[in-house]
This record gives C-alpha cells, sequence and structure tokens, in this order.
C-alpha cells in the first residue's frame, strides 16, 4: 500500500503571486482547512519528483493558511511512499573465520535505522548451538542512508580445537525506524566444525594379587559428540576365573569426556607362580573415531613366596656300582627343580637344569666322593639351594679276574683297575690255575675281600 511521507524540503516561492516553471507547482489539489484552525490551506500536487530511484512519482504540499492568506511559514511536503521490507539472510562459516549476516531493505529511499545483536540459540541444547565461547557477540545499529539498500554485520568465530557438531547462533533485527518494516528479522548463523574425530588408546598397569588392575582409555582432543567404544577382556597368562574375573561391556563418551578407567578385579591364590596378564582390546569404535592404540595388557604380580627345597636324600652313602637315586620334598608352585654336583670339596656345577618330578636317577658313576644341592624354580627364577647333601662314596668293585698264563710257579690274572690298591696274594708256587684258590683284596684303607 502506498502512503504520504512528510518531506520537509519546503515550498516553492511565488512572488507577486506569479509561480515559478510548472515543474515547481503543477495544479491545485484542493482547498481547506486541513488543521482546523479556521483558515483554510491550500494542497498541491507536485508531479514529477522522484522515490530513490523511481522518477517522476510526484507529491504533494501543503501551504498552512492564516488569517491573512497563505503562508510559507510551516507548510509541509509530502512524497509518495513506498514501506522499505527489511530482511536478513543466514550465514555460515568454518570456525575461526567470519560470519557475515546480509541485511537488505526493499526501498532505498530516504534514511533508516535497525538495531542487531546476536543471541545463544536457546531452542537446541548446550551442545548443539553455539556457546559463548564459540564466536565475540556483537550488537549494534544498521543506518541505511538514502539509496543504500544493504548493510553486511560480521561476527568473529572461535577455532576451539573440540571436535563436534556443527554449532549454531542467531542474529536478531529489532526497532527499525522511518517506516521500515522487518519482515524477516531472524537468521541462524552457522559455525562449521573443522576439528578430527578423536583418536583412542589404552594404557594399563601392573597390579598384586588380590588388587585390581587398572586400564585407562583415553581420546586425544575434547569432542562435544557422543562416541561408544567396547571392551574385552582375554587370558595373557592369567586365567579366568581362577586368575581374574572376565569382563566385556560398551564405554559412552559424552560432551567434553576424555578418559574412562577399567578395574578389572585378581584373586589372591596363595600359589607361587611367575607374573601372569590379562589383556583389554578395544573395537566397534562408533562415529568414524579411530583406534590408534587397540589393546593393552597389564600382569598380576606374584607375592607368593616359593620355598627353598629340603636337603636331598640319597638313596645310599657308599656305592659299589656308580648308581643311585637323589630325592627332595615337592615344592608348591614350583615347575622344575635344578640339581647341582660337587665333586671331592671342588666347585658346584649344573647336573640338571629341567628336572620336572622331585628325584634323579644317576648311573655309571666314577669313583670319588660326591655332595648334590638342589634348588625350585618357577619358568626362569629359581629360589636359592638347599644345604649340601650328605656324602656319597663311590667305589667300584673290581671285575672277577680271568685267568691269562700260568705255569708250576707262577700264574697270571686279569680284572678291571678301579681307582685303589689291588694285591695279589703271594706264595702261590705248587697251586693249579683255578680262579677259586685265590684271591684279590681291594685296600682303600680298608679291605674288602673278593671272591
Amino acid at each position: 500500500m502506498n502512503c504520504w511521507k512528510r518531506h520537509t524540503f519546503g515550498i516553492c516561492i511565488s512572488i507577486g503571486l506569479t509561480f515559478f516553471t510548472p515543474s515547481c507547482f503543477a495544479e491545485i489539489t484542493t482547498l481547506g482547512d486541513f488543521n482546523n484552525d479556521g483558515n483554510a490551506d491550500l494542497v498541491i500536487s507536485v508531479p514529477g519528483e522522484e522515490q530513490g530511484t523511481l522518477l517522476n512519482i510526484g507529491a504533494i504540499n501543503i501551504m498552512q493558511g492564516t488569517a491573512t492568506g497563505l503562508s510559507a511559514a510551516g507548510d509541509s511536503f509530502f512524497r509518495l511512499y513506498t514501506p522499505s521490507d527489511v530482511n536478513i539472510s543466514d550465514a555460515s562459516a568454518i570456525e575461526g573465520n567470519q560470519l557475515l549476516f546480509t541485511v537488505t531493505r526493499s526501498n532505498g529511499t530516504g534514511s533508516q535505522s535497525v538495531d542487531y545483536t546476536t543471541q545463544e540459540q536457546i531452542s537446541l541444547p548446550n551442545h548443539m548451538r553455539a556457546l559463548s565461547g564459540d564466536f565475540t557477540a556483537v550488537s549494534g545499529s544498521l543506518n541505511f542512508l538514502d539509496g543504500e539498500t544493504s548493510k553486511t554485520i560480521s561476527v568473529t568465530t572461535k577455532n576451539d580445537g573440540t571436535n563436534e557438531r556443527d554449532n549454531t547462533l542467531e542474529m536478531v533485527l529489532t526497532n527499525a525506524t522511518n517506516g521500515a518494516n522487518i519482515v524477516d528479522g531472524l537468521a541462524v548463523g552457522t559455525i562449521v566444525n573443522n576439528d578430527p574425530a578423536p583418536n583412542y588408546s589404552i594404557s594399563a598397569v601392573d597390579a598384586s594379587e588380590g588388587s585390581p588392575l587398572q586400564f585407562t582409555i583415553i581420546t586425544d582432543r575434547a569432542s562435544e559428540i557422543t562416541y561408544t567404544i567396547d571392551y574385552a577382556t582375554s587370558n595373557n597368562g592369567a586365567l579366568a576365573p581362577e586368575d581374574y574375573t572376565a569382563q566385556s561391556g560398551t564405554l559412552t563418551y559424552g560432551w567434553n569426556n576424555r578418559t574412562k578407567t577399567l578395574s578389572i578385579i585378581t584373586l589372591d591364590d596363595n600359589l607361587p607362580e611367575v607374573n601372569e596378564g590379562i589383556t583389554v582390546t578395544l573395537s566397534n569404535l562408533s562415529g568414524g573415531a579411530v583406534i590408534s592404540i587397540p589393546s593393552a595388557t597389564a600382569n598380576i604380580l606374584n607375592d607368593d613366596i616359593l620355598s627353598i627345597p629340603s636337603i636331598p636324600a640319597l638313596s645310599e652313602s657308599n656305592d659299589t656300582d656308580g648308581s643311585y637315586t637323589i630325592s627332595w620334598n615337592i615344592v608348591l608352585g614350583a615347575s622344575s627343580y635344578e640339581l647341582q654336583q660337587q665333586i671331592a670339596g671342588g666347585f658346584w656345577s649344573n647336573l640338571s637344569s629341567s628336572i620336572n618330578s622331585n628325584s634323579y636317577v644317576l648311573s655309571e658313576q666314577a669313583d670319588g666322593d660326591y655332595n648334590y644341592r638342589v634348588s625350585a624354580c618357577i619358568v626362569s627364577a629359581c629360589t636359592g639351594y638347599s644345604n649340601s647333601s650328605q656324602t656319597v662314596l663311590v667305589r667300584n668293585l673290581p671285575t672277577i679276574p680271568t685267568p691269562v698264563t700260568s705255569d708250576n710257579e707262577n700264574i697270571s690274572m686279569n680284572w678291571n683297575n678301579p681307582v685303589a690298591t689291588i694285591d695279589l696274594l703271594s706264595g702261590l708256587k705248587g697251586f693249579t690255575s683255578t680262579v677259586e684258590v685265590l684271591q684279590i683284596t681291594l685296600c682303600e684303607p680298608d679291605c674288602t675281600l673278593v671272591p
């Protein structure tokens, strides 16, 4: 709808009631008392007046009547006026850049102004709307000069380093002046996220038997997006349920939540053993995020002491054939035993490092004085050694002599030669070559009669 707007140009001036060119006063529209002061006023149409970029629209001028006639003082000049529709458009920018809102008016005639201000989009939850830390709030007035139809409002956004959804804010127009009409006075500004999805990793800390194992799952950056990730335990030396309670499930990371901790219950079995491991593995991460370290292992630290075996026992202390058995008590938790041997008070040397029972059989031992000691082991660790066993004396007996040659006065015999002194009885003259009439004596220092 068109209306008339007052425009204070003044009026065309007459001299001697002779008007200047027709472009000044064209024709009389009407005569009447328009302000109810009892005096006749004159309304004159003025064709050819412009309205912004629109030419020849025309205008009207009212000359105020007085008691002495028409007067140029206090006159009013009106132009045909089309109202300005004011609108604001939405804006979008990658975070760290400027949001540019464009405000337009449909009619560029005259001076008009409109107020503006930013505000949070309160219709959205916090994690979806732009908050004060995401942009610099602005407010003020836009002033349109005659002929201007467009203005820009700039809003600075902040690059926060937080993975998030695209956040939005609002720009609101109010208080338009000089007849301006706000048609669309609400615009949405979208701050586009430029931060990548977070990386997830897991770490672990060892603990003693009976204490919980701690696994920590962290992200490398803050996020306002909710992510879920699955986890599950598995045996890595330790066994469930004997050594720990198995677990599995799903962790949820909400707004700016960067750390989660899992506690895995372990059991104290009072059994000496090696340290045993438990592994937790991550999988099925949602939302396009990345698992950079998918698993971690924590050890259940053994706190039970492995006992030192007893002093080895010998099946015999005096041996005549080089074969005998060494035995000791069974040590709880031991997986093997290490047996050492000492000969004639010399150095200790390993006889065997991986005995799986609590006894050991020796055979074909040479003559000598032997001592033994033993330790209990679990995988790569062993206890100290037991005290030394009693000494076993090995004295192998000679074989039965075999006649080789003989004559009426002498007999020649052969037998094995142990570490000892062997005496053949003398004075055998006149004896026959039968062996039963001979005796061999093994002496060191005692003598043993052998048939």
